[in-house]
């Protein structure tokens, strides 16, 4: 089995809100380089940055933020017939807005709205490139003197499993005097144990999703001329990772897993298969760095 490596550099600027008292607004910025290779002879690049905002008081909290993506495949080896250059490289931008209100002491609700482009942006921008990314979510929370415990339940609109669509999302989070942490729950499964202020050590199953508007008009054997055809990438992310606080608001990421890739296909403005790249699974390792300030 061929392995895929990540490189992850990030710079965070982050810090912590005191419940039940008005918080300045925090700041959590971000750079990130990934590489994946030999996901059946093809490699994918991608660079990430961005920046999100959050402030708190007694019982409301608000964030927004904006996000860049950038994709770039290399196929290898293949003949599809039409022209794959037109599917190496898509961008996302997505802008994020968020509302969280607690209620009755131990109960709350959040919103997440993130409307994104996603496209080559080969041609000009229209409602092909536009997706309504959403989400809402009902919590409630239970406390003592040593541990946290969460239910979470709602929806979520957006591309996480390579098409938008409507799921249900639920989670069960568990803090055990700020040592251990659990959540299970769907889409996302994780679990971290910090050894001590500096070390802790997690592992997560997840899934991942790409949809893209190619906005230039492609030639396909037997179907002609077709416009708006859309690139889909998913899959699951199994990983375990450590992380250690080196003590000067630097701390290194490292993780290592398997990434099992469902789907990387080509599809027509109805969402019928125009031609699969029949992905395979490959085993990945991720190094990072993150930075706090505050």
């Amino acid at each position: 089995m061929k392995n895929y490596f990540f490189l992850l550099p990030m710079i965070s600027i982050m810090s912590t809100m005191v419940k039940g008292q008005e918080s300045k607004l925090q700041l959590v910025g971000d750079f990130e380089y990934s590489l994946v290779s030999d996901i059946s002879d093809t490699d994918l690049r991608t660079y990430s940055i961005g920046l999100k905002g959050t402030k708190k008081n007694r019982s409301n909290k608000f964030g927004i933020g904006l996000q860049y993506d950038d994709y770039q495949f290399q196929y290898f080896g293949r003949s599809t017939g039409f022209e794959e250059s037109n599917f190496q490289k898509f961008h996302t931008v997505q802008t994020m807005f968020f509302y969280k209100r607690s209620f009755f002491e131990s109960w709350s609700v959040a919103a997440h709205i993130s409307p994104t482009l996603s496209s080559n942006f080969v041609d000009v921008i229209d409602g092909e490139d536009f997706i309504p990314n959403a989400d809402i979510t009902i919590s409630k929370t239970w406390k003592d003197e040593n541990a946290l415990l969460c239910f979470a339940i709602g929806a979520e609109y957006g591309t996480l499993f390579g098409i938008p669509r409507w799921y249900p999302t639920f989670s069960f989070n568990y803090n055990r005097n700020n040592n251990w942490t659990l959540m299970l729950g769907f889409p996302e499964t994780r679990i971290r144990y910090s050894f001590n202020e500096r070390h802790s050590l997690g592992a997560r199953a997840r899934p991942f999703g790409l949809y893209a508007n190619n906005s230039d008009t492609v030639i396909y054997p037997g179907l002609g001329a077709l416009a708006n055809t859309k690139l889909r990438f998913n899959g699951n992310d199994f990983g375990l990772e450590h992380n250690y606080d080196m003590g000067t608001g630097f701390t290194t990421v490292v993780r290592a897993g398997f990434q099992q890739t469902s789907d990387l296909e080509v599809l027509d403005n109805g969402n019928r298969l125009i031609h699969d790249f029949e992905p395979d699974g490959t085993a990945y390792i991720t190094m990072g760095l993150k930075y706090k300030l505050n």
